[in-house]
């Protein structure tokens, strides 16, 4: 009703939707009752849609659910398309009630959203859905991670947050009260959740949340992309502190500078790996800029002396050295010699 109930007269596709679901409810008994929980005045809004006799002319395909013996093959390009895929996969009469909301969510992403909430908590606990079909769902849902707009790619971080939520919720239950029968259900839904989450992998939320500026989130999931990928280490790399990833260390130091934490980038340069990368760039953090100077004018002499094809090889190029100079000179106040 929130999101539908305002906008009645500015599309027919939501006035369809309502008379869908005003349908879907009357056949399950059910309308009375979600009727009188409303508001007086939406109510008084809705009721003329019990009895309307609004039709679905030409529909776009992107606007409905696939028969349910029909596979979705389509490559999914927005996050509406990937609602309909969604809903497609949904058994029972359910799914008469994500369909008649189809067609209203073109347009208006906050229903999408919403939407695809409830669809994807109805497939998790749905045995009736194959793992492949889950994971061809959340193929589909990871690929929109590089979507040009910002918003697909913080829909689906909503969705990867409410998996994420309730596979600790089902983790967390206290295995010591339930039946074997309800210990076999867990694992059977925690395994669909994994399915669900697995191609949706940490390092793809990374780069997706670095790209729409989500910094804090880019932080929490690097952070546990790398953990995850230590699991069958003993000693815990923030602990130890050793990162052995270049990449990953400078990829940290960034996020924490975007998020304006000087002690984060220290400490970032400081578990990464040896290198003169490393070490020069904890010297301009600390601003120590006479030792930065020094370790630049080496690498420079080592840059000169090398041959062409290693003068970039595990460490710095030559422009990032002379560039580097440069910073150190001018905050050292010697402009003349930048």
């Amino acid at each position: 009703a929130d999101f539908l109930a305002p906008n009645l007269t500015s599309k027919n596709s939501y006035a369809f939707a309502v008379q869908e679901i005003l349908k879907y409810l009357q056949s399950n008994n059910q309308s009375d009752r979600v009727l009188g929980a409303l508001k007086e005045d939406v109510r008084e809004t809705l009721k003329p849609y019990l009895h309307s006799s609004y039709q679905l002319i030409d529909p776009e395909g992107a606007d409905r659910a696939a028969p349910a013996h029909e596979p979705v093959t389509v490559a999914v390009s927005t996050f509406e398309g990937a609602v309909t895929q969604a809903v497609a996969l949904v058994q029972g009469k359910q799914r008469a009630l994500f369909e008649a909301c189809l067609p209203a969510i073109q347009g208006n992403h906050a229903l999408a959203l919403f939407l695809m909430h409830h669809v994807v908590h109805d497939l998790l606990n749905s045995n009736a859905t194959s793992l492949s079909d889950l994971g061809a769902l959340s193929s589909s849902l990871a690929g929109l991670l590089g979507a040009a707009k910002h918003e697909t790619a913080q829909a689906v971080f909503s969705i990867v947050d409410d998996v994420i939520q309730r596979r600790d919720s089902v983790l967390q239950c206290d295995l010591t009260v339930v039946r074997a029968s309800d210990t076999k259900a867990r694992d059977r839904l925690l395994h669909r959740i994994e399915q669900m989450r697995r191609p949706i992998s940490n390092r793809k939320v990374v780069a997706a949340s670095v790209r729409c500026g989500a910094h804090a989130r880019a932080l929490q999931f690097l952070e546990e992309a790398i953990l995850e990928e230590h699991s069958g280490n003993i000693v815990n790399p923030f602990d130890n502190p050793r990162i052995q990833s270049q990449e990953d260390c400078f990829l940290l130091q960034r996020i924490y500078r975007d998020l304006d934490e000087p002690d984060g980038v220290l400490g970032a340069l400081r578990i990464g790996p040896s290198s003169v990368m490393t070490r020069t760039l904890q010297l301009e953090q600390a601003e120590r800029w006479h030792d930065a100077q020094a370790c630049y004018e080496e690498q420079l002499t080592v840059l000169d002396r090398a041959p062409a094809e290693q003068r970039s090889n595990g460490g710095l190029g030559r422009q990032d050295v002379v560039c580097g100079l440069v910073r150190c000179n001018q905050n050292m106040r010697r402009f003349e010699s930048s």
